[in-house]
This record gives structure tokens, sequence and C-alpha cells, in this order.
């Protein structure tokens, strides 16, 4: 099995972002190394949030959804990690909104879950 490395510094100023971060009630961010897909493993933002599963709404209690987030190896500074860090909950939002957004009971944007694909982003696109 080949496998990657990718070194950079700790980024305290990102450390510094997520210490200070006051966002939406429910949501929680964490900054650690951890195990994220198919073996990869590195510097993770951990965003979970509280909410309803889209699918069936009315059927099931409110659940903690977690997105384990890769965290490039980069030296940004805080303004730049301060950006990611907005850019990172857009994603997680654009998910949930993928789940929840149904046009006469179709889901036509529905985000991936696992099995390689993109969780961000629709897996067919019109």
């Amino acid at each position: 099995m080949r496998s990657m490395t990718q070194t950079a510094p700790f980024p305290e100023a990102l450390e510094a972002v997520l210490s200070g971060l006051t966002f939406m009630p429910g949501w929680t961010f964490e900054l650690r190394d951890a195990p994220r897909h198919a073996g990869a493993y590195g510097l993770t933002l951990i965003i979970a949030i509280e909410t309803v599963d889209a699918y069936e709404p009315d059927t099931n209690p409110p659940f903690l959804a977690t997105h384990y987030l890769s965290v490039p190896p980069m030296s940004y500074d805080y303004r730049n990690w301060a950006r990611w860090v907005l850019e990172q909950i857009l994603l997680v939002q654009r998910h949930e909104a993928m789940e929840a957004f149904l046009v006469n009971g179709e889901r036509l944007f529905a985000p991936g879950h696992g099995g390689g694909n993109d969780n961000y982003y629709p897996i067919t696109i019109y």
C-alpha cells in the first residue's frame, strides 16, 4: 500500500480562531488528529451540529451530525484561517441544505455519503 505524508507547522492561528469562535447554537468545533475515511488520518476540523434527519424529520429525534474536514498543511495567518473555517461551515451548511432540498418529493441534489463520494457537492449535477 502506498501512503502519503504532508508536513506543516501546527496551525496556532487556526487554534486561536477556533478558541474564540462563536457561531449558531448547537454547533461545536474541535481540532484534532483523527481518522477520517478510507485510511486517511491527520489534522482534522470536526464540526458537530445538532440537527434533525432531513430524510425523516418527523419520525426521528434530533441528533448530532459530525463532519470531519481535512485541515490543509498551510501556514495561513489568523484572518486566512478564519476565512478557511467560514468556508468549512458553509460546506457543512450546503450538505445539510442539499439533504433537505426537495422538489415534488425528489432530492435533486442529494449529497454523497461515503463510498468515495464528496459529501459537500451533489452526486448528480444537472
